[in-house]
């Protein structure tokens, strides 16, 4: 059976929660997700990580 999106190809460049979901759920609709993003700033749907040496932003402040 074809799926809906098949032979779509996105580029997804998001980065908050909502983005790589909408990401997902067109490749498991049938498009070919391409994912970018910076390999010291992951999207948040792959945890929290902080960079080497920084240290965690405190509520409602952002990191430097």
């Amino acid at each position: 059976m074809t799926r809906p999106f098949e032979g779509i190809r996105v580029i997804d460049v998001t980065h908050v929660l909502a983005g790589p979901f909408a990401a997902y759920q067109l490749a498991v609709l049938g498009a070919d997700v391409i994912k970018v993003e910076h390999p010291d700033d992951p999207d948040q749907s792959r945890g929290v990580r902080h960079r080497q040496g920084a240290q965690p932003p405190q509520h409602g402040h952002r990191a430097s």
